[in-house]
């Protein structure tokens, strides 16, 4: 320990030797360990000096020779161990007040103990130290749990651990701010596991496990899994264009202002449009998974080998026909009781035979029960066996019967 320049109002003492003598001290020489033997020196020497042997009476000495006799201590004191460079070996013991100029303390091997026996600054947790130079440690600084590191006027920001967890908190009324000028901040368990990286100048990287699953990017987010929505949420883009995941109540939606457009490929292609009329245009092939394809109460059934064509597929109507058109007209029909008529409404009433009905000119019938056949030209079959014209002008037909041509 080196001591510049101590002021020392109480007794000073020195491996057990007390400096309690009110002398006349010139000088001091040695070193502290010899300090000892200096003061029996100095001793002496004071005691010789005249001008204090000749003032001091037999009993007690006045108060102006006892001021001139503390000042006399203290300046020589004062001077050694200002300019000493050496180590004190012993201990040193002030039991009055130690006031320094500059006290630096350069090397303590054992403890500085207080007067209140205790190690610790302070005798309670109330006690206040203030340094207003810097503090440096080569070891640890260690805190009990709950004890806090302050910093703040006002301590807002805490730094402590409770026994179970550890805190960073910002207890005032600002922002706690995570600043690096270097390459990125991360957090992570351990040395060998991230959690989440912020990366300088670049993006966000989220781990689940150490396992990458969110990243930002320049051109948006890159996410690896899942992303689940609860019921009712919606994954919006804007108020009018938004995703509402799956319901028990209305299912999923997907809501636009305008036409909902679907593009695949590399690079992407457009391959459906969802239009506002509640349209669909499909740009390439559209493969069903299941073969059938449910419109109302009509079915296209590829789910076999053979093509089915359903109309009023539940049979619920009872009447209805399959209509051909070609440029939004009407070139052949099927209708309920199987008839076809191309370029025609069939004309027909009989469900005893098929028929098919060429524009107004033809009709093929077929019984449906035997194998009679009639072909027929500007007539049609009513009920019955009655024929009648289709339009006004010439009629005729033929029939074969029992392999023969009437």
């Amino acid at each position: 320990m080196i001591i510049y320049d101590p002021k020392i109002t109480g007794s000073f003492e020195v491996n057990g030797s007390s400096l309690s003598s009110l002398e006349s001290i010139d000088s001091v020489s040695g070193s502290v360990v010899d300090l000892t033997a200096a003061s029996s020196s100095l001793s002496t020497r004071v005691s010789n000096q005249e001008s204090f042997s000749s003032s001091l009476d037999a009993t007690f000495a006045t108060d102006a020779q006892v001021s001139t006799a503390v000042s006399s201590l203290n300046a020589a004191t004062s001077s050694y161990l200002q300019n000493t460079t050496d180590t004190l070996t012993g201990d040193l013991t002030v039991t009055g007040t130690l006031t320094a100029q500059d006290l630096h303390v350069q090397e303590v091997t054992s403890s500085i103990v207080f007067s209140s026996g205790s190690n610790k600054f302070g005798e309670n947790v109330s006690d206040t130290q203030k340094f207003t130079g810097s503090l440096q440690v080569s070891g640890s600084i260690d805190l009990e749990d709950n004890a806090k590191i302050n910093i703040g006027t006002g301590n807002d920001l805490q730094i402590y651990h409770d026994g179970s967890n550890s805190y960073i908190n910002e207890a005032g009324t600002g922002v706690l701010s995570i600043q690096s000028d270097g390459t990125e901040v991360q957090i992570n368990k351990g040395s060998s596991e991230y959690m989440g990286r912020f990366i300088a100048d670049a993006g966000v990287k989220l781990y689940y496990n150490n396992s990458l699953k969110f990243e930002t990017l320049d051109t948006g987010v890159d996410v690896t899994g899942d992303i689940n929505i609860d019921a009712g949420k919606k994954l919006a883009y804007s108020s009018t264009a938004f995703m509402t995941p799956e319901n028990n109540t209305t299912g999923a939606e997907i809501s636009t202002l305008g036409d909902f457009r679907v593009k695949t490929g590399n690079p992407p292609t457009l391959a459906l449009t969802l239009g506002g009329s509640q349209g669909a245009t499909f740009a390439g092939i559209v493969d069903i998974t299941g073969g059938i394809l449910d419109m109302g109460q009509n079915r296209i059934d590829g789910s076999s080998d053979n093509l089915k064509i359903s109309s009023d597929s539940d049979g619920v109507s009872g009447s209805s026909t399959i209509e051909f058109l070609v440029d939004g007209s009407e070139k052949m029909r099927i209708d309920n009781s199987g008839h076809v008529g191309i370029g025609i409404t069939p004309n027909v009433n009989s469900t005893v035979v098929n028929v098919i009905q060429l524009g107004k000119g033809m009709t093929l019938l077929g019984n449906a029960n035997d194998d009679r056949a009639t072909m027929a030209a500007n007539l049609y079959l009513d009920t019955g066996t009655a024929f009648r014209y289709v339009m006004d002008g010439l009629a005729g037909r033929f029939s074969i019967e029992d392999g023969n041509m009437i």
